[in-house]
């Protein structure tokens, strides 16, 4: 979580590393973060987010990761 948080301090327009800091957050449980960090995706990659949106849905941190 910490390379994710710095990687979106050095730019926070970084889609990928939101897509997994909310990944992480939903492998720990913690829906309402994953939920906050989609909202920040969806305005960045709209693609990407739909796919965490689906991963969320099924609170599965896996489904249709991105990959990258």
């Amino acid at each position: 979580m910490d390379a994710y948080r710095r990687a979106l301090s050095l730019r926070p327009d970084y889609a990928p590393a939101h897509d997994y800091l909310a990944r992480t957050y939903l492998a720990m449980g913690d829906r309402q973060k994953a939920t906050e960090r989609y909202e920040t995706l969806r305005r960045l990659d709209r693609q990407l987010a739909d796919r965490l949106l689906r991963a969320i849905q099924a609170n599965d941190p896996d489904l249709e990761s991105s990959g990258y």
